[in-house]
């Protein structure tokens, strides 16, 4: 499991202890942390997946970037490669 899988566990396992805390002691500045809670909860729960559309994503643009630095290599070794003109 990668690092960033692990600080999102960790991140959730934070979450629900205050979940755990607030379900304790109720009241209505509690109902409003409660909720603020569920909403980063829920964002929290959407990361894995998010990052692995980004790694996807990053894995895609540089399959990309090594074909565009192979053209160029082959362009430049087209220009200034070695001439067909023979020198005495």
């Amino acid at each position: 499991m990668g690092t960033i899988h692990r600080f999102i566990l960790c991140l959730l396992n934070i979450v629900q202890d205050i979940m755990h805390s607030l379900s304790k002691s109720k009241g209505m500045a509690n109902t409003v942390i409660e909720k603020s809670v569920i909403e980063i909860s829920n964002s929290i729960e959407e990361l894995p997946s998010r990052c692995l559309s980004l790694e996807q994503k990053i894995a895609e643009l540089s399959t990309k970037v090594k074909w565009y630095e192979v053209q160029f290599r082959l362009a430049q070794h087209k220009r200034f490669g070695a001439s067909s003109e023979k020198r005495p």
